[in-house]
């Protein structure tokens, strides 16, 4: 069931490496999970009298990237279904998810003290890089097959009409 969640394109363009679907079912978890932190965090440390931010700073500052990976992630889901998902677009939006997390999880963790509980969506969005990364590698991965399977084409061409 889950084999199916890659097209037939996608599965050629990846070498039979990986299936990117799968690596991208762990990213949308890690994301929903940041989101929900984020969103019931962000409420909670927003509302808190001794607040020196304003009212919505926890919110603005913890929701922006596990808001577009997510949306992301999502749109990578259905390309990789229902398209052709290139390695290419794997390696961008991989890098693209790790920086973003680790740069805005290491703001979260540092933005809020440590005696309340505001830091804990920036370090969960610190650990949601780890399955972005690996799938950045399973991508980095298949782009190189890809260029070693080009460069073995015109090889095997040859051999095939020496026959």
């Amino acid at each position: 069931m889950l084999a199916a969640l890659a097209s037939h394109r996608t599965l050629q363009l990846y070498h039979q490496t990986a299936n990117p679907a799968l690596y991208l079912l762990h990213c949308l978890a890690a994301t929903i999970v940041a989101l929900i932190l984020s969103l019931t965090i962000g409420f909670i440390a927003g509302s808190e009298p001794d607040n020196d931010m304003a009212d919505s700073a926890p919110l603005a500052s913890m929701l922006p990237w596990p808001a577009a990976a997510f949306v992301w992630t999502l749109v990578d889901l259905a390309v990789c279904k229902w398209a052709a998902l290139h390695p290419v677009a794997s390696i961008v939006m991989g890098t693209f998810n790790v920086l973003g997390y680790l740069v805005l999880g290491a703001l979260g963790v540092a933005l809020f003290s440590w005696d309340n509980i505001a830091w804990i969506p920036g370090a969960w969005q610190l650990l949601a890089a780890v399955p972005y990364a690996v799938y950045l590698y399973i991508g980095v991965r298949a782009f190189r097959a890809g260029k070693k399977a080009a460069k073995s084409e015109p090889l095997v061409g040859v051999l095939d009409n020496s026959v």
